[in-house]
C-alpha cells in the first residue's frame, strides 16, 4: 500500500521509493519490474497419463478375460494305433510284430493272425492288412517263421496227427503275448488265421488245433489235411486268375482235399498274379466280419 508524499508524489510502501502518481500509475520502479503474480496451476499431463494407463490396463484385462471366456479347452489326445515288435523268439531268434488299432477302448476287437510267404517276415505281410485293420479296428499278430532245412525263412507244418512244430509253438506264444497286453480285449467269436503262399498251410494247421479260432484263410497256397486238428471251422481259399505259382486249379484242389476235415469252405479267384491285391484283402475281411 502506498502513502502520499506531497500533492502528486507518493511513496511506495513496499520499497520506500517516491514516484509521481500523475506520471506513473503502476507503482514505483521496483514494483513495475516485478512480474504480475498468477495463481499456481498444476499440469494436467500427469493426471491424463494416469487415466490413460488405467484405461489401457482395464481394456487389456477385459480382453484377456474375454479371450479366456471364449477359447475352448484343448481336447484330450485322441487314441492312436500302435505297431510293436514282439519279444517272443523262435529257435532261429526271430520274433514277430503286432498292430494295435486305436479302437481298443471301444470294446473287444477282432483278431487276425497272419503267416507270411517264403523268405518273408511278419512285418511284410502286416503291411498288406494294416490299412483295413486301421479302418475296421482289427488286432493283427504276424509272427516270423523259423528257418527250414534248405536255409530259407519258411514254415514247418505237421502232416500227421499230433505233431507240434516249433513254428506253431512260436505263433501261439506271439498270440498269448499280445492278448496279455494292457487294454487288449478280443472278440472271441471273430478270430481268424490267414496265410499267404508258403505260409498259407500254417493258417489251417494252427486254427484247427486252437479252439480260440473261428475261421482260417488259405491265400495262394495249399494245405496238409493230415496235420489238421479237431477244431472244425469255416475256411476261405483264394488266388489270382493269372497266378502261375498257385493257379486257380491248384487252389481248388487244395480246398477239395480239406473238405470233410474242416467246416464249410469258400473259394474265390481275383484278378492278378501271386501277390495279395487290395480287392482280395477286402473280400477276405468282408467274408470274415461281414460287409
Amino acid at each position: 500500500m502506498s502513502t502520499q508524499e506531497g500533492s502528486t508524489t507518493q511513496r511506495c510502501a513496499k520499497h520506500q521509493l517516491v514516484y509521481d502518481a500523475k506520471k506513473v500509475h503502476s507503482g514505483c520502479v521496483l514494483c513495475r519490474a516485478e512480474p504480475t503474480s498468477r495463481p499456481a496451476t498444476r499440469s494436467r499431463w500427469p493426471l491424463l497419463a494416469a487415466i490413460s494407463i488405467a484405461v489401457l490396463a482395464g481394456g487389456a484385462l477385459a480382453l484377456v478375460r474375454s479371450q479366456s471366456a471364449v477359447t475352448p479347452a484343448a481336447p484330450a489326445s485322441a487314441p492312436r494305433s500302435e505297431t510293436r515288435v514282439l519279444s517272443s523268439r523262435n529257435a532261429a531268434g526271430r520274433s514277430g510284430i503286432a498292430f494295435l488299432p486305436h479302437q481298443l477302448s471301444d470294446g473287444p476287437r477282432p483278431l487276425l493272425v497272419l503267416f507270411h510267404g517264403t523268405g518273408g517276415s511278419g512285418s511284410a505281410i502286416l503291411e498288406a492288412f494294416k490299412g483295413i485293420a486301421e479302418q475296421r479296428g482289427i488286432l493283427l499278430v504276424a509272427p516270423d517263421s523259423g528257418r527250414s532245412p534248405d536255409g530259407a525263412w519258411n514254415w514247418q507244418v505237421a502232416d500227421a496227427p499230433g505233431e507240434l512244430t516249433d513254428d506253431r509253438r512260436h505263433a501261439t506264444k506271439c498270440i498269448d503275448e499280445v492278448l496279455a497286453l494292457p487294454g487288449v480285449r478280443v472278440d472271441m467269436t471273430r478270430v481268424l488265421a490267414a496265410g499267404h503262399s508258403g505260409g498259407a498251410s500254417s493258417a489251417p494247421y494252427l486254427a484247427s488245433h486252437d479252439s480260440r479260432f473261428s475261421a482260417f484263410a488259405v491265400l495262394h497256397g495249399g494245405v496238409f489235411p493230415g496235420g489238421l486238428g479237431s477244431n472244425r471251422i469255416r475256411g476261405w481259399f483264394s488266388t489270382g486268375d493269372s497266378d502261375t505259382l498257385r493257379t486257380p486249379e491248384s487252389v481248388r484242389n487244395a480246398a477239395s482235399s480239406s473238405a470233410g476235415v474242416t467246416g464249410p469252405l469258400t473259394l474265390r479267384t481275383f484278378a492278378g498274379g501271386h501277390e495279395l491285391s487290395p480287392p482280395e484283402v477286402q473280400g477276405l475281411i468282408d467274408w470274415w466280419l461281414g460287409s
